[in-house]
């Protein structure tokens, strides 16, 4: 009988430690909306070594009348470093104006 073989470890996790990249005035543009507000932009705090880590934020509609609906838009940062690159909205309309998004590639991607 030969003794039963070890078994590996399961990798530990790794915990998400989010770190904000932007806090200020943001537009967000989806056809033809457009909504200013104040927007955070968040990422793990390993995004600089690792640029390809996804990204989310929250925008604040501070006029919550504009109906965005959950898919693609456009989010305009607009303190300098003026920048700007696609997300895809995953949560609007909650009647506080919140509206939550995951970034669509990287951080660096945005220009």
């Amino acid at each position: 009988m030969n003794p039963p073989e070890p078994v590996a470890a399961a990798p530990q996790r790794v915990p998400f430690r989010p770190v904000i990249r932007y806090q200020g005035s943001a537009t967000i543009r989806q056809g033809k909306t457009v909504i200013e507000g104040a927007c955070i932009v968040e990422s793990d705090d390993d995004q600089l070594a690792e640029p390809d880590k996804p990204w989310a934020g929250r925008f604040h509609d501070p006029a919550p009348a504009a109906n965005l609906e959950k898919g693609p838009a456009w989010l305009r940062l607009n303190e300098d470093p003026v920048r700007e690159g696609a997300i895809k909205i995953t949560r609007s309309g909650s009647g506080a104006g919140l509206i939550d998004f995951d970034g669509i590639g990287s951080l660096g991607e945005l220009r």
